[in-house]
């Protein structure tokens, strides 16, 4: 799946990666709202096992720079929040811990932020429109305990190694 994700970085990757990530996670067993609170390129993938516990969210940022592709290492954070989720799933049916994860799939904001709302917007829109932040201010992070995010660190993982070496 990483590589279908990282092959397919147009200007449409958001679209492209909403629909491939939010039928896999709904494929395995996560209650996904496809579109989530009015964003063409959000989801929201949820799973709850028993009741009460915690909340945690993961975002899964999904988005490619115009003309260049996966500069940022999206794809890697797209498919890095997946694969937290369904650990998460995992631990929480075998030890049988109550609790809910959520999976945002978030458009990126690699061109600027700005906390404008908008309803049908496209992905380089929701790029300079800050897609987490346009989701913060629609209340999709209500009711988390914490909300994870997986980020590529690319050249800069040998100058972390070095220093804690």
């Amino acid at each position: 799946m990483l590589y279908i994700v990282f092959a397919n970085h147009s200007q449409n990757l958001s679209r492209f990666a909403h629909d491939l990530l939010s039928d896999f996670m709904e494929n395995r067993g996560f209650c996904v709202t496809k579109h989530y609170l009015g964003l063409k390129t959000a989801f929201r993938a949820e799973y709850t096992h028993g009741t009460g516990g915690r909340t945690l969210g993961i975002n899964s940022e999904m988005d490619a720079l115009p003309g260049i592709g996966h500069a940022c290492g999206h794809n890697l954070i797209a498919i890095s929040g997946v694969g937290i989720a369904l650990a998460i799933k995992f631990v929480l049916e075998k030890y049988n811990v109550p609790g809910k994860v959520v999976l945002l799939g978030t458009p990126g904001t690699a061109f600027g932020l700005s906390t404008t709302p908008a309803t049908d917007i496209s992905p380089s829109a929701e790029e300079s429109g800050g897609g987490k932040i346009i989701l913060l201010d629609r209340g999709a992070y209500k009711g988390m305990d914490a909300c994870l995010m997986s980020v590529y660190l690319g050249e800069y993982i040998q100058y972390v190694t070095d220093i804690h070496a």
